[in-house]
C-alpha cells in the first residue's frame, strides 16, 4: 500500500499531465480533490525531487519537468514517502519477506508512468482511491 501523501502526489501529477501547463497549488488541489494545505508541502517535495518546477508570478505555478511518460509512479512515491533504509539482518526471515514485498511494490510502481495514469483515467477522489482504503 502507498501512503495518502503518495496518493495525493500521484493525483496532483496526473492533473499537471492532463493540463500540460503551470498550475497554482489551489488549482491543482481543486482538480485533484486534495486539501491545498497538504498539497503545498507535497509540491515542494516534488520540486526537491526534480519532478516539478515552481515559478512565481502571474503565470506561475507548478509544472512537470519532463514528459509524463518519463515519470514513473515509483519516482513520485519515493519523492514524497521514501521507505526506511534499515539493513536486513542475516537469517531474519520476516525482514527478508518484507524486503521482497517492498521490492515487488517498487517494480509495480516503476512500470506505471504518469502518462499511464492519465490514459487509464485516474479515478476522481470520491470514486475510489489508489490505495484501496
Amino acid at each position: 500500500m502507498i501512503s495518502r501523501t503518495a496518493e495525493q502526489a500521484l493525483r496532483a501529477l496526473a492533473v499537471l499531465a492532463r493540463r500540460g501547463d503551470a498550475l497554482t497549488t489551489e488549482a491543482i488541489a481543486m482538480a485533484a480533490g486534495v486539501p491545498a494545505g497538504s498539497l503545498a508541502k507535497i509540491m515542494q517535495a516534488l520540486v526537491r525531487a526534480g519532478l516539478t518546477t515552481s515559478q512565481r508570478g502571474p503565470h506561475g505555478g507548478f509544472a512537470l519537468t519532463r514528459a509524463p511518460h518519463l515519470i514513473s509512479c515509483l519516482d513520485v512515491v519515493l519523492a514524497v514517502d521514501p521507505p526506511p533504509r534499515a539493513p536486513v539482518p542475516d537469517g531474519d526471515a520476516l525482514a527478508r519477506l518484507i524486503l521482497r514485498a517492498r521490492q515487488g511494490q517498487e517494480e509495480f510502481y516503476r512500470a506505471i508512468s504518469i502518462a499511464d495514469l492519465v490514459s487509464r483515467g485516474v479515478p476522481e477522489p470520491h470514486d475510489g482511491q489508489l490505495t484501496g482504503r
